[in-house]
């Protein structure tokens, strides 16, 4: 399964040079009936799929190539020549950014639609 099917959306306000990649997120990314009580290790990957699909992905000049970041996940972002370059890198910087603050048990880990890390890893 792969995080980098997105759509691109033009919000209003944004310019044609900005634009966001920010679908709705999918039901079965929300929900895991089968399991009960998901593990730490699964609340994690769950919140970074969730994560995954609030990034915003915009050009830049100077080098050129496209940055992807997350409202609220200071400190980890992508950068690649392609949008999807950019969102792998941010993904698997995501994913070393959450084990960090997660081994440090930092309470600033912002909430993801209905996951609540910081709440949860206390």
């Amino acid at each position: 399964m792969t995080l980098l099917t997105y759509s691109p959306h033009v919000w209003p306000g944004n310019t044609e040079k900005t634009r966001v990649l920010r679908p709705e997120v999918p039901e079965h990314v929300l929900t895991n009936d089968n399991v009960s009580s998901p593990s730490s290790e699964e609340l994690a990957k769950r919140w970074i799929r969730i994560a995954m699909f609030h990034a915003i992905c915009r050009p830049i000049q100077d080098p050129v190539g496209f940055i992807a970041s997350i409202a609220g996940v200071d400190g980890a972002w992508g950068f690649g020549e392609t949008r999807n370059d950019a969102l792998v890198e941010l993904e698997s910087v995501l994913t070393e950014w959450l084990d960090l603050k997660l081994s440090n048990r930092d309470n600033d880990i912002p909430k993801m639609e209905h996951i609540n890390l910081a709440y949860a890893m206390a």
